[in-house]
This record gives structure tokens, C-alpha cells and sequence, in this order.
């Protein structure tokens, strides 16, 4: 049995994960896996931590084998005005590959991702009633480990959409991301050299309290996810991802387990399921 171990770039992540600080309207009804048109107040700053557990059958050199991989995400944002924001997130991940006769594994910060996201339209109808539209950019900008990322700058540009009536509300959003390189092992999707269409829409059902009283309190939410992704090499695949969501007025937890509707890869191993749980911090 061979065991390879390579760690690299974690002061930069816990560096960045040290800031907490946050505004409650800013991650109203914001589902782990997909993003919504809600915004940090001006001078505020929102820090989210999501962990994930996913199973691959098959690795990058073929369908004998497969991995387990833990990914810790941060991602901190600042309201530079209310309707402006900019973001960045890193990627701590930790894969063990699994295969006859050699088990390898690997620990480190990934690509990190730059992000600014702007808010042009915002209607509310009511008094949590609102529709709301962003625009978004970035890049992800390389960290030097090219076994968990690559040495690449890969812009991206998107759209979202936040519409909350009652205790219904829906997420719908868009991206594209143009890769330049491609990462030495090619595991998630955006990691070949192939563009990237990501396409999210999240459905929230708000089961407690069933009326909003003069007082902010804790509010439960059931959520219902599908999650594509669709690469100019042809990959594709499709994700169902039930989930929950607990607000209170500090905090917010969320659970989410994300089960492949569709797979048609080629160019990289199939996720066999993947579980996430998250944390964001409301100061």
C-alpha cells in the first residue's frame, strides 16, 4: 500500500474564514447549493462555511477504484454598498482514492474564487414579500496545488433570480465559466478544459412559523433542489438535492443531500452521491 499526503495553503484560508460578521436579511432564504440575489448591507460581512462528503465510483484513470472526498468551502463577502458585493471563497479538501493494489491521499486549498455580484432590481410587494434580480463575475484564481486545482485564471459571469411570496420562495440561477487549463486530475465539473453552464434552481417551503409575528424568530424551511451542470466537452449531470434550512437570528443551519437524476460523463468520474451540511454566521 502506497500513501501520498501533499499539504499546502491552508494560512490562507483560515486567514480569510477569521472574519465574522453579517446582516440577517442578507441570506434570507439562500439554499446550500444554489445562490440567490441577496446582498451583505453596506460595511457588513457574511461568512459561510459549507462541508461536503462525496462518493465517486470510478477515479480520473478509469472506472476501477473509487474516492471519497471532504470538502470544507468558505466563503466571507463585504456589502461595499447595498446593492454591491465582493466575495471570496477557498476550498479545503482532503480526497482518499481507493484502488487494487495502491490507496493515495491528499489534502489542500484548492482554486480560490473572486467574486463580485451586483443587484439591479429589488420589488417588495409586501412585508417579507420580494422579488429580487443580481448580475455576478469573478475568476478563480490559482493557488499553486494543480492536483486539487490548476494554474489557470477562469473567469465566470452569471444571473440570479430570489422570488419569496408567503411562505413560498425560488432561486433561480445561471452561469457560465470559461476555463483556460485543466487541473493534472479531473474530478468535479469545471475542472477539464472545457466552458462550464451551471444551472441552479431551489425551491423553499417555510414550515415554521407558519405567520411572521411583529418579532424576527426562528424559521424552518424544507427545501427541494435541482442542480445541472453542463460542459462544452459533453459532459452532463443532474442533481436532485433535498434538503432543510434552520434561520434564527444569528445563525443559520442547512442539510443537503444531493442524489445524481442524470450522469453522461465521459471525461471524469461519476459522483456517486454527496452530502453537505452548512453553517453561516448572522453578527
Amino acid at each position: 500500500m502506497r500513501v501520498h499526503r501533499s499539504i499546502g495553503g491552508c494560512a490562507a484560508l483560515i486567514g480569510a474564514l477569521l472574519l465574522l460578521a453579517a446582516a440577517p436579511a442578507s441570506v434570507a432564504q439562500e439554499a446550500i447549493n444554489t445562490p440567490a440575489a441577496t446582498q451583505p448591507g453596506e460595511d457588513n460581512f457574511v461568512n459561510t462555511y459549507k462541508l461536503r462528503l462525496t462518493h465517486y465510483g470510478g477515479t480520473p484513470a478509469g472506472s476501477d477504484g473509487s474516492a471519497n472526498e471532504v470538502r470544507l468551502e468558505g466563503l466571507l463577502a463585504y456589502g461595499l454598498t447595498g446593492d454591491l458585493s465582493m466575495s471570496i471563497q477557498a476550498p479545503l479538501t482532503s480526497r482518499t482514492v481507493s484502488g487494487e493494489p495502491t490507496i493515495s491521499s491528499e489534502t489542500g486549498v484548492g482554486d480560490m474564487t473572486l467574486q463580485f455580484k451586483y443587484r439591479f432590481w429589488q420589488d417588495d410587494f409586501g412585508p417579507v414579500d420580494t422579488v429580487r434580480a443580481s448580475v455576478f463575475a469573478g475568476a478563480e484564481l490559482p493557488t499553486g496545488n494543480t492536483s486539487l486545482g490548476s494554474d489557470s485564471v477562469d473567469p465566470h459571469v452569471g444571473a440570479v433570480v430570489t422570488y419569496i411570496n408567503g411562505r413560498h420562495g425560488l432561486n433561480q440561477a445561471l452561469s457560465w465559466k470559461f476555463n483556460t487549463d485543466s487541473a493534472d486530475e479531473v474530478w468535479r465539473a469545471g475542472d477539464a478544459k472545457a466552458d462550464l453552464l451551471r444551472f441552479d434552481t431551489a425551491y423553499l417551503y417555510r414550515l415554521s412559523p407558519q405567520e411572521w409575528g411583529s418579532d424576527f424568530v426562528a424559521s424552518t424551511y424544507a427545501v427541494l433542489e435541482l442542480n445541472g451542470t453542463y460542459e462544452t466537452n459533453g459532459d452532463t449531470e443532474l442533481f436532485l438535492s433535498p434538503g432543510l434550512l434552520y434561520e434564527a437570528p444569528r445563525f443559520a443551519l442547512e442539510l443537503s443531500v444531493s442524489i445524481p437524476v442524470h450522469q453522461g460523463l465521459d471525461h471524469r468520474p461519476e459522483p456517486e452521491y454527496s452530502v453537505g451540511v452548512g453553517v453561516r454566521f448572522l453578527f
